[in-house]
């Protein structure tokens, strides 16, 4: 199954205890990446112009097309992830199982082509298609089995062939020099050739590690907890085109936001996920919106995709599509209440969060520059703890050609 652009609005489930609005519910995740890479809408005449109505009346972007496969037959197994080559019209589908193939692949048509005959995979986990554009792309897949091929990364050829090893076969661990994971979640690889990794999808690892191009570590957040950087179970990342890196880090019901060259810590988002986790995170080909899937709640939801400088807070697409602000501006301003510090049992509370998260904080002796910045966040979120938030008017203020500016 997949989704394609509708004309027709499909039924809207609203949720009054957060800001997603959510635009249909899962029924596998194919039907994530088919949203992911847009497959269907590149090739409909027109389908840009549709986008566009659509978001303005707040209505889906995509409908469950339930003819995809042809032959659903052949899912012998659990579908557990899916790429797609925009480019050459292929789906590759992995799933688990005993005795079953482990990737499937058809036509984005839904026409049945291959499967995979190779015994390397055990349990795949998560599936990325690198260099799509290119005359050699390359099918990553993740496994978190436990046998002799398991705990490890392996890169494939569009058939099957292997052609790479990442992490140590069979073998779970935390080392860096050889490289070593423990059921490492999923992979993103860079147009340049830079790999982020999230590993740990409940193992000994809880960890985001950048790898450049000659797959060496630039950078690593490696630490379990609920703090800044710190993951409980990352399960998915993704990097945008202002050089950010999203997590959904599972366990803590949150996306956490990294700066993809210096590893940075720049934001959370958690106020979606107060039902359900995020377990997959990618954003769509115009990269305007997220694509969230919550797996227990089934649920795929579009969040808007904030502007670079910015990290905002999640908005859905459709909430969006019933404003008249113009594209990428922010709805609205979530403003901590920093006046109940006055309140007497909430300078307690904040002064315990404060100790817990600033004793938490690695950072270098002396290093006073590093003490203020992470001293700074830490007041902000621990604020926020304490004396929660309200919302309250947007002033957007842009510069007029005269040298003034507008409001």
């Amino acid at each position: 199954m997949k989704y394609m652009p509708t004309a027709k609005p499909l039924m809207l489930m609203t949720k009054t205890s957060h800001t997603c609005l959510i635009v249909s519910s899962m029924a596998s995740l194919v039907l994530l990446m088919m949203v992911l890479y847009g497959t269907m809408s590149s090739q409909q005449p027109g389908g840009s112009s549709l986008r566009h109505d659509y978001q303005l009346l707040g209505r889906p972007l995509y409908k469950l097309d339930l003819s995809w496969p042809k032959n659903p037959e052949l899912y012998t197994g659990d579908v557990f992830g899916v790429a797609v080559n925009q480019y050459a019209g292929v789906v590759y589908v992995a799933q688990r199982g005993d005795n079953v193939p482990k990737v499937l692949v058809f036509t984005t048509d839904g026409d049945y082509l291959m499967s995979w005959n190779t015994t390397t995979l055990e349990k795949p986990h998560g599936i990325f298609l690198a260099d799509a554009a290119s005359s050699n792309p390359t099918v990553w897949v993740t496994d978190v089995g436990n046998g002799p091929y398991g705990h490890c990364i392996k890169r494939y050829t569009p058939s099957g062939k292997l052609l790479q090893v990442l992490g140590t076969p069979g073998k779970a661990g935390s080392g860096l020099d050889p490289l070593q994971f423990d059921q490492p979640a999923e992979i993103f690889v860079h147009d340049s050739g830079e790999i982020y990794i999230v590993d740990g999808d409940g193992g000994m690892n809880n960890r985001l590690i950048k790898l450049s191009k000659e797959q060496k570590v630039m950078w690593m957040h490696g630490e379990k907890g609920q703090g800044l950087a710190q993951f409980y179970i990352p399960h998915s990342v993704t990097v945008d085109t202002a050089q950010r890196v999203w997590v959904a880090d599972r366990g803590n019901k949150r996306i956490q936001v990294f700066n993809s060259v210096t590893g940075e810590w720049l934001g959370t988002w958690g106020s979606c996920f107060t039902e359900d986790a995020p377990y997959s995170v990618r954003l769509t080909p115009d990269k305007k919106y997220f694509v969230v899937v919550q797996l227990n709640t089934n649920q795929i939801s579009l969040l808007d995709a904030p502007p670079v400088g910015m990290i905002g807070f999640t908005t859905s697409a459709g909430e969006r599509g019933r404003m008249t602000d113009r594209p990428g501006a922010p709805k609205r301003v979530v403003r901590v209440r920093w006046e109940c510090l006055a309140e007497a049992p909430v300078h307690e509370i904040f002064n315990s969060h404060l100790g817990q998260s600033f004793n938490s904080i690695q950072r270098e002796t002396g290093d006073i520059k590093s003490d203020w910045t992470m001293f700074s966040i830490s007041i902000t979120e621990v604020t926020v703890l304490s004396c929660d938030r309200k919302v309250v008017p947007v002033m957007v203020v842009t510069p007029e050609p005269n040298g003034g500016h507008q409001r």
